[in-house]
């Protein structure tokens, strides 16, 4: 199979560049997969495909860029020049630009694809109803709050024009299939791509136990969950506990983020 893949990707600072990198070197060693066509945002720097692992052909087209109001036009030509037997899109709604008119022309491209007659799934990787529009600095005002929502379920049925959308959480595929009636809705988590195999030590050191999390915060990936287990636990128990909890801010959530920091 010939699989375009439309994504950032790395040295693109575009947000999900990293994941599809590793999404990338893992479906090149399928064996089904007989070439990989990258449809990429435009960089300065070459892309980053020189895998050690055996694994099929990888074609890079830089035919779209952050905020360009031609992205539907420059990335359907790709799609019409490279002939793909299917093309999977590795999005969230920002992923085409922080623009209205931008990101929405380029969430249409399922929908292109779908016209086409190409099969086609979208990779989803949030979804706006669970982000609080307050706590991430885009508005507090209800009227602004309810025109945000407004957009946002429009974009979310542009998404949804898709073959299959694939979500990485189970409380999405609730959400899509009560609230748009979705019936293309399918659970990937997002385990993980890259598995040790060399067994971890298990024994403890000496003095407290130490526990982190990763990843990047914002209004829909919460630290609030780890913090109150970790107070559960020291509250119930005599063990002593350190929690770290690592990695970058939304850009939007400065405030949200310092005040879970003051709880650790």
């Amino acid at each position: 199979m010939k699989l375009a893949i439309v994504t950032a990707y790395p040295p693109s600072k575009v947000t999900l560049n990293e994941y599809a990198y590793h999404l990338v070197k893992h479906f090149r060693q399928k064996e089904s997969i007989t070439e990989i066509i990258l449809l990429t945002d435009k960089t300065e720097g070459a892309k980053d495909i020189a895998f050690a692992e055996d694994g099929c052909k990888i074609i890079v087209k830089e035919c779209w860029a952050f905020n360009s109001y031609s992205n539907i036009l420059n990335v359907t030509k790709a799609i019409n020049k490279t002939q793909p037997d299917a093309v999977l899109f590795n999005l969230q709604f920002m992923k085409f630009g922080d623009k209205k008119v931008a990101a929405a022309l380029g969430l249409m491209l399922p929908l292109v694809c779908k016209l086409k007659g190409i099969p086609n799934i979208v990779l989803l990787h949030n979804i706006l109803e669970e982000v609080d529009l307050g706590n991430a600095g885009f508005t507090t005002n209800k009227i602004m709050q309810k025109i945000y929502g407004f957009i946002g379920a429009s974009l979310t049925k542009l998404i949804l024009q898709a073959d299959t959308v694939a979500v990485t959480m189970q409380k999405y595929v609730d959400i899509l299939e009560k609230k748009y009636n979705a019936k293309n809705v399918t659970l990937i988590p997002h385990g993980t791509f890259e598995v040790s195999t060399e067994l971890p030590d298990y024994n403890l050191p000496q003095g407290p136990l130490k526990i982190m999390t990763f990843g990047k915060f914002g209004t829909y990936k919460k630290v609030e969950a780890m913090i109150e287990a970790v107070e559960k636990v020291r509250k119930s128990s005599r063990i002593e506990f350190r929690s770290s909890h690592c990695g970058n801010r939304q850009p939007k959530c400065a405030r949200l983020f310092s005040k879970s920091a003051g709880r650790l």
